[in-house]
């Protein structure tokens, strides 16, 4: 159910379409979902900016 409802969403069958989306932790820079932060990913993702700014 959970793959149709995904799948609904990206084609727009009986659903408003959404293009170009990603889930947090996929996009790049790392974006949490919780004002706590992601943690390790967090931190590794400020360690990679700073070496590519």
């Amino acid at each position: 159910m959970q793959k149709k409802i995904i799948r609904d969403f990206i084609s727009g069958d009986g659903r408003k379409k959404v293009d170009g989306w990603l889930p947090h932790y996929m996009a790049f820079p790392f974006k949490a979902y919780t004002k706590g932060g992601g943690g390790r990913l967090t931190d590794n993702t400020a360690r990679i900016k700073s070496l590519i700014s």
